[in-house]
């Protein structure tokens, strides 16, 4: 909004200030970064880093709002690594519902002209038509509204919602494809700039000078122009010819990376399991602090083309980048797998990358593998039997190797089959939901035990240690598998309903004569000392409220 300020000629220093003021205002720019859905945090955690430096972060639903100027824009694009697109809020208009008003809004509230400088530019647009509920779950009949205010199914014969009284809209939305809906975008851009400037631009969808981006949801248009490009930002370009039927996106094995907690600096990171090495080639990227951006092929935002972008330099951002690139990383990168042509991919990956000299790959079963270094981070993403086939042994192999290879270390699992789980035969200490291609994944993190005779204390046990009963120093020496970990503290003694069948259900030990394996023992919270339960040191007792089972120890 234009103002007019009168100030005496002596107050220069306040007005100089107030022109800095409003050209902060003015260059600061609302974006949104999407990703899946789980990653929210992580990403405005990137955002708000030192190498981006977003203001007013805001989680949202598949993304996070932030704002800033062009720059800040731009290194979002290089920096961050949970993302799947970055993108530049232009527009938002309330109540669109028809081809109409979709095609007055981009006509009118847009200023083509200077989003397209030249007729060689070219153009793209994507359009996303948010569907409610009752259309995701199929229970919508023909007539039937959604209320544009609570959400609730109501039937066509009714006038008004039965849960919040709301009206039924005067005009439904007949915005319902998203093709027809992009193709409305574009119309409205080229027969504008046609009647201004003579010529309209043409389109191309795979790498366009202006990619855009609709999203429109119960009667909202929001028109984003996309500064990471048509391409997703997932898409690292490390990856070419074939890729593995496990492949795990690159965004996403790098968010996973960041809930992991993964410090270069500190961790030795293993995976057993690794694939095509997804997991070990994007911790290398964090590992040497090497950017994305700098993987990926030029952005639109780094043609020079779009005019409101004058002052950002991207080589000179690719250069700081490159300068803050270390050339190793400190401490080991383990990738394993037993299949040889997964392997190859991965090697392939790592070369593209540059990053082939930061991992160390070896071949065998996950049953047999012995890692060269002590890991203190595992993260994998086993078979589902899905894509790939022989989960449950998988899993079960997977869960010897952490026994028996990675004590006192911390692992993060990936599962999109609940029932492999139990295979792992040991505890959860927390899982992270996330959603990819219409599935619900779990990210489980697992605390194994420490080796036996180590000294380290046992992870949600509060042994006591004062008083004359208990040693100084004590050893973890199991006499029997079917032992809790409490019983093989030194100054331990059992109480006879820790081992009756009566409280198998609280100590989640398995009961079935005709089962010797325990197989019916289950994941996660089912298996261990329920919350609150009473075990027995000597007299004293202690609270367990995070154990692990026999099974697991």
């Amino acid at each position: 909004i234009p103002l007019v300020i009168k100030l005496h000629p002596s107050h220069q220093a306040l007005m100089f200030t107030l022109a800095a003021l409003t050209s902060v205002a003015v260059i600061s720019r609302g974006y949104f970064a999407s990703c899946v859905k789980g990653l929210e945090p992580l990403l405005a955690s990137e955002l708000r880093g030192e190498r981006v430096g977003a203001m007013d972060v805001v989680e949202g639903h598949l993304g996070v709002h932030f704002h800033g100027g062009p720059q800040v824009g731009a290194r979002a694009v290089l920096w961050v690594r949970s993302a799947i697109r970055v993108m530049e809020e232009l527009a938002v208009a309330d109540d669109v519902r028809s081809a109409d008003d979709l095609y007055a809004f981009a006509r009118e509230d847009i200023d083509w002209r200077r989003l397209i400088a030249k007729e060689s530019q070219t153009i793209s647009v994507q359009a996303v038509v948010g569907a409610g509920r009752a259309q995701h779950s199929g229970r919508m009949r023909p007539g039937d509204w959604e209320c544009p205010e609570c959400s609730e199914l109501v039937f066509a014969s009714k006038q008004s919602c039965f849960a919040c009284g709301a009206p039924r809209p005067a005009v439904e939305s007949t915005l319902t494809h998203s093709h027809f809906t992009a193709l409305t975008i574009k119309n409205a851009a080229c027969d504008a700039l046609r009647d201004e400037v003579g010529w309209r631009p043409s389109v191309d969808t795979a790498d366009a000078d202006l990619p855009l981006s609709l999203y429109l949801h119960r009667g909202q248009a929001t028109l984003y122009r996309v500064c990471s490009g048509a391409t997703s930002m997932h898409k690292r370009g490390y990856r070419t010819g074939a890729i593995h039927a496990g492949a795990l996106k690159e965004s996403i094995a790098a968010g996973l990376l960041l809930h992991a907690g993964y410090d270069p600096e500190q961790h030795t990171l293993c995976d057993p399991m690794a694939g095509s090495g997804t997991f070990p080639i994007e911790a290398a990227l964090i590992a040497t602090d090497t950017a994305p951006g700098l993987l990926r092929p030029t952005p639109p935002i780094g043609r020079r083309g779009w005019l409101d972008w004058g002052d950002v330099d991207w080589p000179s951002l690719q250069a700081e980048a490159r300068d803050l690139r270390r050339p190793m990383a400190r401490r080991s990168i383990l990738a394993n797998d037993v299949h040889g042509g997964a392997l190859s991919l991965a090697r392939r990956g790592a070369e593209a990358a540059g990053v082939a000299d930061c991992i160390q790959f070896s071949q065998c079963g996950v049953a047999s593998y012995v890692p060269p270094d002590q890991p203190q981070l595992i993260v994998s993403n086993p078979p589902w039997d899905q894509r790939i086939e022989g989960g449950a042994e998988a899993w079960r192999d997977l869960g010897s190797f952490l026994k028996r290879e990675c004590g006192g270390a911390s692992a993060f699992l990936l599962s999109g089959n609940k029932a492999l789980t139990q295979h792992v035969r040991m505890r959860s200490a927390s899982k992270l939901r996330i959603e990819q291609a219409g599935d619900t994944l779990a990210f489980i993190k697992y605390d194994v035990l420490p080796p036996k005779g180590s000294g380290i204390p046992l992870k949600g046990y509060e042994i006591p240690r004062q008083g004359p009963e208990l040693p100084t120093k004590g050893t973890y020496e199991r006499a029997s598998p079917d032992e809790s970990p409490v019983d093989s503290h030194p100054g331990a003694t059992r109480t006879p309903t820790q081992a009756s069948p009566a409280n198998a259900d609280l100590l989640g030990q398995h009961t079935d004569p005709t089962d010797p394996t325990g197989s019916a023992e289950q994941e996660g919270s089912e298996d261990g000392l329920e919350e609150g339960a009473d075990v027995s040191v000597r007299g004293e007792a202690v609270r367990g409220s995070a154990t692990t089972s026999s099974a697991a120890a």
